[in-house]
């Protein structure tokens, strides 16, 4: 064996592997039957102060499952991310990509559909939410990971769209004292249709962001922030949207069991001239308001949090500013095997019904899961969705009972990283 390669298979090396499938029927008018596999991998190194991993999935969605004439759509992701700590700074660096089919009436009513609202979890899992690895999330608004963009950020078409999105983030962390710390990232993103059948219901949009924050840990409970955003959005057609968005938040831990988050925003657009148009500018107030807690109630652990907030949205599609409205809510409910949750999603527009970029979706799940093995679990549950954009009806309320099966590995091929195989979470 070269030498060089001792140092490296000494250190913690991962292998995570899974997959999650599941049968939906989706009740709209009728009864329709639906069907997702998502098989991927993700593979993590530690090598003193480096740490890079890597992952790919693909998801698969078939709809109908019962009859032809049959749509299958296959959307693939991944993602690498790399870190390197010198001192006191630590620098990072994501890749991530999806390309491929999206079918986003199914995945309304996929677990994609609740990943922002997801409760918080204990157990491990071995991928994003939709099973597809996504990385640390991008900072690259509209894009969404390389899972694809969720039915609670963008517009659903009706028809089956080739669409394709490629994220980059640069990070920079630094411990200035030990009160407090910097964080500064630049980001650049593109997505958009990948044909021209698609092109009737998206563009091709690029977006650039840039961010700088301060972090001050007042005392062992409560932590003072500071945050400046930027970010600027170019369609192919000539369409060009900016904002800035300042920041100021405090963090409070009330127990060691509960915390919260409270934060004030101010935003302000410009949306320049296509050729003729005049420029607009707008300003907008904001804020954010978080809780988490979790207690043990007889032999198991119960955990909810909720969140709020009111931002302005870059939205992708018409490339405007869309002011929303953010509620989120979860509990969830473990005893040994058995786990139980309650979701909740939406993006609310203030604006007016017919102003662009109007979104308004919710989204939510009830579930309950159990862990037959370490790495494999079933569960089943019910979801619905809704959206309409600028007034139109993009998804009609739909149900959907669900009954599906996971399962998943960490593997540690050398050194002393990973542990016993694990299967996902249940949700």
């Amino acid at each position: 064996m070269p030498s060089f390669l001792g140092p490296i298979l000494a250190q913690a090396i991962t292998l995570s592997v899974g997959n999650a499938t599941e049968a939906r029927a989706v009740i709209e008018e009728d009864v329709e039957y639906q069907g997702t596999t998502v098989p991927n991998a993700t593979l993590g190194l530690r090598y003193k102060q480096l740490t890079l991993s890597a992952g790919y999935g693909v998801s698969i969605d078939v709809v109908p499952l019962d009859h032809e004439p049959r749509d299958v759509s296959v959307f693939h992701g991944g993602f690498i991310a790399t870190g390197y700590t010198l001192g006191r700074t630590t620098f990072g660096v994501t890749q991530a990509f999806g390309v491929g089919r999206l079918d986003f009436r199914a995945r309304a009513l996929s677990e994609a559909a609740t990943t922002r609202a997801r409760a918080p979890e204990t157990g491990g899992q071995t991928g994003g939410e939709t099973g597809v690895p996504s990385g640390p999330p991008s900072e690259t608004p509209g894009t969404g990971t390389a899972a694809g963009p969720g039915v609670n950020d963008i517009a659903a078409s009706p028809e089956l769209v080739r669409y394709g999105t490629a994220t980059t983030d640069v990070s920079v962390d630094h411990l200035y004292s030990r009160d407090i710390a910097l964080r500064f990232g630049v980001g650049y993103g593109v997505s958009g249709p990948l044909d021209r059948e698609s092109a009737e219901s998206y563009q091709l949009v690029e977006t650039n962001r840039a961010s700088a924050a301060v972090v001050h840990t007042l005392s062992a409970r409560a932590t003072a922030r500071g945050t400046l955003t930027g970010e600027y959005a170019a369609s192919i057609d000539g369409g060009r949207a900016q904002l800035l968005t300042a920041e100021a938040g405090y963090g409070y831990a009330f127990t060691r069991r509960t915390s919260g988050d409270l934060a004030a925003r101010l935003s302000g657009s410009r949306l320049p001239a296509r050729s003729g148009a005049f420029v607009q500018y707008d300003v907008y107030p904001g804020f954010s308001a978080s809780i988490s807690s979790y207690s043990i109630v007889g032999r198991g652990r119960a955990t909810f949090t909720a969140s709020a907030a009111s931002a302005p949205q870059m939205d992708l599609v018409v490339l405007a500013i869309d002011p929303r409205v953010t509620i989120d809510a979860g509990t969830s409910y473990e005893l040994r095997r058995f786990s139980a949750s309650l979701v909740i999603g939406s993006a609310l527009s203030t604006a007016g019904e017919g102003s662009a970029g109007s979104l308004r979706s919710v989204t939510g799940q009830l579930g309950a899961g159990y862990q037959i093995t370490s790495f494999l679990g079933v569960r089943s549950g019910v979801r619905a969705a809704w959206q309409t954009f600028e007034g139109e009806t993009a998804i009609p309320l739909t149900y959907a009972a669900f009954l599906g099966l996971t399962i998943g590995f960490a593997i540690p091929i050398t050194g002393s990283g990973g542990g016993a195989p694990a299967g996902p979470a249940q949700r």
